[in-house]
């Protein structure tokens, strides 16, 4: 249906920044059909309303060569007579990389009955959505600004025709591969603060610095047992003190968990043009606020947005832009009449991921870490895996390795994984690479450097390296061979532009163009490593060119280089690198030290130069992964080298664990995951190893990160013991390798069902349970299973 129709938009919305606007048709139904499917998607983010009743929003998230539209059944808001379906639709008009946008448009079908074309009705909505605004961040675009204190309609628009030289037209349309969001409500738990703020222009753009620096000044007793209320669900009906001088009320409220979604506050206010400034945050700043002026990060980080209300009651909150947050701030701005609270609520859209894996021990620190890493991955899922809520909430390719192999370990729906790579390879670059985030605005066309003039931030060299090990990772849990074929030659292409930077000593030296980012403990601590010969970086070859061996076999081709090479590789790399002198394996065999001006593009604040040795403990752990002699790896379990952060401890975790040091990386665990759960977070934080929770990247990290989420694959894989060997589970290793926990049960997701297995140690000798599904066959200390239940039982 959606293949017949037309993108159309109002002529003249390629002027307005952002462009909001509606399009709308009325249908005339001599009766409701029992089934009636609307297919839409728009260049930006979509609100479709059917009957004045609000059906969805949208849509999944695509990239410069795929559209995706979304599907609605909307038959139950129909009735006999006049229709009318209507589109309120954002384009930012400029590069914003959460939905990298080319042109306002909306491209939508009515069953069978109507599509977009020039018979749609076109309005222009900058009356109620005000042009030039402030900026949320670059990442999501402006903030949203609307005021629903104005009479006028929107303004009626000529439709028109997308041009057919367009780049939008070139676009796939592409149904949505994955389910609509789950969208629960959630209500507030606490309003921890509250305070007078003085009267302020509201002309001003700058409200996020307003909220963030205003004086406060206390309420008149009695006001907190009243805003009590507002946590005690349903309709909570609290009448606010009116501030003096017509000033304003500012309002902390605390929903207990992370947020992707919507904030909706349902208000009465006795006078027209009330400001309501909404800011969204993680935590509490200097302890009675919350902090949406991040400038110091980024120059544009401005995470507010308003809205100007009317006289009466109505609903106000973000409507078109998902913000992340565990609290929000209502600022209600020269208020000079009564203001009744009815009901605040958040709208918390996910991907419905269903909880297939599970994992049980007798460490109780180790459940609560399964749990939270849970609950970080699902808040971290909407339409794609992000890399977190709250700030920028992008695809990253980089963050993709730790999120694609907890997620299936945790959930193990596969759908949104072939999603993400289906996305990530869309846009394969013409030198053979690419970009870090999915979707990119820019690319080997049009790219984006620093302020050194000479490093492209969006290629990641790391991270376009571990696509093959993501990809190798979702094949030895799924078996889909299919998926692999279809990304298998990007895969090796960007490999052969890895290889054609070898040097005469056989050793990877990138051009200075590309960011050579490994892990945030170096950028954090001075070092960079852009333009730079690295070990991390050869070494993360080789893991990445075995992956794609594996690869090759799925896909049924030759991989373009053998083991042989890569063992020469290997050989090289450590000539090179290692320092007998010092008996370590050096990072980096050039000055690593990174510029000032690097630094402050990526938005890290300058906290250094600190005094720290060219060599690491995942430069080590690498090396063990790639295969080095153990002897000389021995240095990644000195805590007094420099650890890697949340990040990268993924590889730390492996290494320890393919060498048989799993009480080192429960150590590891403990130190750094332990020490935030402790602080009751209900999910985990961005920074934890040489910044702590938002202390990290200038007070504007994030409490909830997908790529902290690693030890759940360690829990699945040392302590419970489960292991593929075959793709698709049809082969798997049954052996727990930490003993000293006394006991441990889970369930593994496969494609055949699940693993469910219990172990329990003591005196010596492990006793379990054991379920293999149908099709698969359990490798174990006694012997090899097939599928049925069975109870084992060894010494250690």
């Amino acid at each position: 249906m959606i293949q017949h129709a037309q993108w159309i938009a109002p002529a003249g919305a390629e002027k307005h920044e952002p462009c909001h606007f509606r399009v709308e048709k009325t249908l005339r139904l001599e009766q409701v059909p029992p089934t009636l499917t609307v297919q839409i998607t728009c260049d930006g983010n979509y609100l479709l309303e059917v009957n004045g009743v609000r059906v969805g929003r949208g849509p999944a998230r695509g990239t410069r060569e795929i559209a995706y539209y979304d599907e609605y059944d909307v038959s139950p808001w129909l009735h006999v007579g006049e229709n009318r379906f209507s589109v309120l639709s954002v384009c930012m008009n400029f590069p914003a990389e959460a939905t990298q946008p080319i042109t306002p448009a909306v491209r939508m079908a009515i069953g069978d009955l109507a599509v977009t074309d020039r018979s749609w009705s076109a309005f222009l909505c900058s009356r109620e959505w005000p042009e030039h605004g402030p900026l949320y961040t670059p990442q999501s675009g402006y903030a949203e600004w609307r005021n629903l204190n104005f009479a006028a309609a929107p303004e009626p628009a000529e439709t028109v025709i997308v041009p057919a030289d367009s780049p939008l037209q070139s676009k796939e349309v592409r149904k949505r591969d994955i389910p609509l969001p789950l969208e629960t409500l959630r209500l507030p738990a606490d309003v921890p603060a509250a305070a007078f703020v003085p009267r302020c222009d509201l002309n001003d753009p700058e409200f996020a610095r307003i909220s963030t620096a205003e004086p406060h000044s206390p309420l008149p007793p009695g006001a907190e047992t009243a805003l009590s209320a507002l946590a005690s669900g349903g309709d909570a009906d609290v009448t606010l003190p009116v501030p003096p001088e017509g000033g304003g009320i500012t309002l902390v409220i605390d929903f207990g968990k992370e947020i992707s979604g919507f904030a909706e506050v349902d208000l009465t206010t006795g006078n027209a043009g009330v400001a309501a400034d909404f800011t969204y945050e993680e935590e509490l700043y200097r302890g009675d606020r919350l902090r949406a002026d991040h400038t110091r990060t980024n120059p544009n980080y401005k995470m507010a947005d308003r809205c100007v209300l009317r006289a009466g009651r109505q609903q106000c909150g973000n409507v078109l832009q998902e913000r992340g947050f565990r609290l929000i701030q209502l600022t209600l701005r020269n208020v000079t009449g009564p203001v009744v609270i009815h009901r605040v609520r958040a709208v918390d859209r996910r991907y419905p991921f269903a909880e297939r894996g599970d994992f049980f021990c007798g460490d109780y620190q180790l459940n609560r870490l399964w749990e939270t890493a849970r609950e970080t991955v699902s808040a971290c899922t909407t339409d794609i895996f992000t890399d977190c809520p709250w700030r920028e909430r992008l695809f990253y390719c980089n963050d993709f390795y730790i999120e694609n192999r907890t997620a299936l370990k945790i959930f193990g729906d596969p759908r949104i994984h072939r999603r993400a790579f289906r996305m990530i390879v869309s846009q394969h670059r013409r030198d053979g690479l690419f970009t870090s985030c999915s979707p990119s605005i820019a690319d080997e066309n049009c790219p984006c450097a620093l302020d050194n003039g000479k490093t492209d931030f969006h290629v990641i060299l790391s991270g376009d390296l571990t696509l093959t090990m993501t990809l190798r990772d979702y094949y030895l849990h799924t078996g889909d061979a299919e998926l692999v074929r279809e990304c298998y030659g990007q895969m090796e292409n960007m490999l052969k532009t890895f290889a054609a930077w070898r040097d005469g000593s056989g050793v990877i030296r990138p051009p200075q163009k590309y960011w050579n980012f490994i892990d945030w403990s170096f950028e954090l601590n001075g070092m960079g490593f852009s333009g730079k010969g690295t070990s991390l970086l050869n070494f993360l070859f080789i893991l990445s060119a075995r992956a794609l061996r594996v690869l090759a076999g799925a896909a049924g081709v030759e991989c373009f280089i053998s083991e042989a090479e890569l063992a020469r590789m290997l050989e090289q790399t450590l000539r090179v690198f290692h320092s007998p002198a010092q008996g370590v394996i050096l990072d980096t065999d050039e000055d690593p030290a990174a510029t000032a001006a690097m630094l402050k593009s990526l938005g890290v604040p300058p906290e250094g130069p600190f005094d720290i040795t060219r060599t690491s403990r995942l430069t080590h752990a690498l090396a063990a992964l790639a295969g080095a002699d153990r002897d000389l790896c021995k240095p990644m379990a000195d805590e007094k080298r420099l650890t890697p952060e949340l990040y990268y401890c993924i590889f730390l975790l492996d290494a320890m664990e393919q060498t048989g040091d799993t009480a080192a990386a429960l150590k590891l665990i403990r130190r750094h995951w332990g020490a935030m759960l402790d602080s009751g977070t209900p999910t985990l934080w961005e920074n934890g190893v040489h910044k702590i929770g938002k202390a990290g990247f200038g007070g504007s990290a994030s409490l909830c990160h997908g790529f902290s989420s690693a030890p759940a694959s360690f829990l699945q894989t040392a302590v419970l013991g489960i292991v593929p060997l075959e793709p698709g589970f049809v082969r798997f290793a049954f052996a727990p390798k930490c003993p000293e926990l006394r006991f441990a049960r889970g369930r593994v997701p496969t494609p055949h069902g699940a693993i469910r297995c219990h172990w329990t140690a003591r005196d010596g000798r492990i006793t379990a349970f054991l379920h293999v599904p149908e099709a698969c066959v359990a490798v174990t200390p006694t012997g090899e299973y097939p599928a049925g239940d069975h109870e084992l039982a060894w010494r250690v």
